[in-house]
């Protein structure tokens, strides 16, 4: 009888509870994941050398430097910035990143990669992952940097300034245009749809504004031409006038450069001549390899045209080169004043001259090298200047069949 009792006590005081509390209502959900932020610096150092999936709650919140808004990013690239540096984005679907709006990313779920060694974070959904906090954000201040310290792999993606330097040629903005210190040149790469593209760029000294990036090696990349002020006179020894400039832009694909008025390319040993280069992202340019000749000699030669230097002052000669897949084939740079202009260069006498080449990677492409300005003083008269490359690629045994490329050629007053 009492545990009856006790029964009917305790299911009235359930009931009691019950109409108290309301326990009809909807379960209280869990709470919501906690999601950290951090630095971009701290997402680039998550990168494991292999694609790396985020798999932690985490986001981070910076300010987009520079989108596809000016047409001088494909569709699917931003880069942002915090405080601790900057990373390129890509994106699925529409890109509605916009320039200095500040934006919130969660990084769940999405991947760091390399892409020809720029570090990339994506594909982003947009719609799904990235939280709008103002779209008119302060923009950072430039990041001052030099040219040597872009080459040497630091600031990749950052909005960064350089001081006192100029492009080594003038014209549009369009294609690959070399930044230069004088000691140190880095390619400045603007797409054809940039909506600037068509525009001149300034023929002057000064500072440079722009987004560091890489395509095989560092690049920069303009944000908006107005931002460039380089209205001081040039100090990188620009020759006072020319008699020879060549950029090859003029050289059919894959042709070899006697097609050009003037120019000779003769095989001394083997059949690979001197020819039209061009890559994605780079203008053309003169090169030659023994890559693939299946030749276990193979000395090529390219010849200018000849040039009368009787009434000069202070002639100079001077060129960008650049190599690939180092493996022991070198370029020489030669002066002649007794060729003939024939077909047998070797046959005469030719001094060498002392240009500085870049140093040149073993496993892919290199940066481009000024020769600086080479004196031709001692040929005051009718002149040749020569490339010669020496390689082989033998069907076994060592290989040396590096990759080498030049362009800007110019000889000038100094």
């Amino acid at each position: 009888m009492r545990k009856y009792f006790y029964y009917q006590v305790v299911i009235a005081s359930m009931v009691a509870l019950c109409l108290g509390s309301s326990c009809d209502r909807d379960p209280v959900p869990p709470p919501e994941p906690v999601v950290e932020r951090i630095s971009v610096a701290d997402l680039r150092a998550l990168f494991t050398g292999s694609t790396t999936k985020i798999d932690t709650n985490v986001y981070i919140q910076g300010v987009i430097t520079l989108s596809p808004e000016l047409g001088n990013l494909p569709g699917f690239i931003a880069y942002i910035q915090d405080e601790s540096g900057g990373v390129a984005l890509t994106v699925t679907g529409t890109n509605s990143f916009a320039m200095g709006s500040e934006v919130k990313i969660k990084c769940r779920g999405i991947e760091l990669s390399m892409y020809r060694g720029l570090m990339q974070f994506g594909n982003i959904d947009i719609a799904s992952v990235v939280e709008v906090v103002t779209l008119n954000a302060v923009m950072p201040q430039p990041v001052e940097v030099t040219l040597s310290e872009i080459l040497a792999g630091s600031h990749e993606g950052v909005y960064v300034k350089i001081n006192d330097v100029e492009f080594t040629t003038s014209g549009t903005y369009s294609g690959s245009n070399v930044l230069t210190d004088c000691s140190n040149s880095v390619t400045v790469h603007t797409r054809t749809e940039a909506q600037f593209a068509s525009q001149t760029m300034p023929d002057g000294n000064g500072t440079f504004v722009g987004v560091v990036s890489v395509y095989d090696t560092p690049q920069l990349i303009i944000r908006d031409p107005a931002e460039l002020i380089m209205t001081d006179d040039k100090i990188c020894n620009i020759p006072k006038f020319e008699w020879l400039k060549e950029d090859f832009e003029s050289l059919g694909i894959d042709r070899p450069v006697s097609d050009l008025a003037g120019w000779k390319t003769i095989a001394q040993a083997g059949t690979r001549l001197w020819r039209e280069g061009y890559y994605y992202l780079d203008s053309k340019f003169a090169e030659v390899t023994a890559y693939n000749s299946g030749q276990s000699d193979v000395t090529t030669w390219m010849i200018l045209p000849g040039v009368d230097l009787t009434d000069a002052a202070d002639p100079v000669l001077s060129f960008r080169s650049k190599g690939a897949y180092d493996n022991g084939a070198t370029i020489v740079t030669l002066v002649s004043a007794d060729y003939d202009g024939g077909d047998q260069p070797w046959n005469f006498t030719w001094t060498e001259l002392p240009a500085s080449y870049p140093t040149v990677p073993a496993g892919t492409y290199g940066s481009w090298g000024d020769s600086g300005n080479l004196s031709l003083a001692a040929f005051k008269t009718n002149m040749y200047v020569a490339f010669r490359y020496n390689g082989n690629d033998p069907s076994s045994g060592d290989k040396n069949t590096t990759t080498w490329q030049v362009d800007d050629i110019r000889i000038g007053e100094r």
